[in-house]
């Protein structure tokens, strides 16, 4: 049912329009209806699948969105201001949220690293 065939020749007038190549073989190939059918076919189931694929992708997307966003609300309700100086140990393994200018940054080191 595909059906597509190769005309070749040398040395002489090429058929259906084909140019003379010096003694070479030209060969002119022509595609039929259904295999052109069959093709448009591929195409559009192709295009059918991709365009289903990414409402998956962009399901799991959201979905990644939404997670990264309760996590950060937690964070935000979770996070304890606290200041410079001094450290204390009650804010080990807390979320903390320190502003201090940059001077007083080498008091923040961990003495086991």
């Amino acid at each position: 049912f595909f059906s597509s065939f190769v005309t070749m020749y040398g040395g002489q007038d090429a058929p259906f329009g084909g140019e003379f190549a010096g003694g070479e073989f030209v060969t002119e190939t022509r595609t039929g209806y259904m295999e052109k059918m069959g093709n448009a076919c591929c195409g559009v189931i192709t295009g059918l699948t991709l365009f289903f694929v990414s409402f998956v992708i962009l399901w799991w997307n959201e979905g990644r969105t939404l997670y990264t966003q309760r996590a950060l609300d937690e964070g935000m309700q979770k996070v304890v201001d606290v200041p410079c100086k001094p450290v204390k140990k009650e804010d080990n393994d807390r979320l903390v949220h320190i502003s201090c200018a940059l001077q007083h940054l080498q008091t923040f080191h961990e003495d086991h690293l």
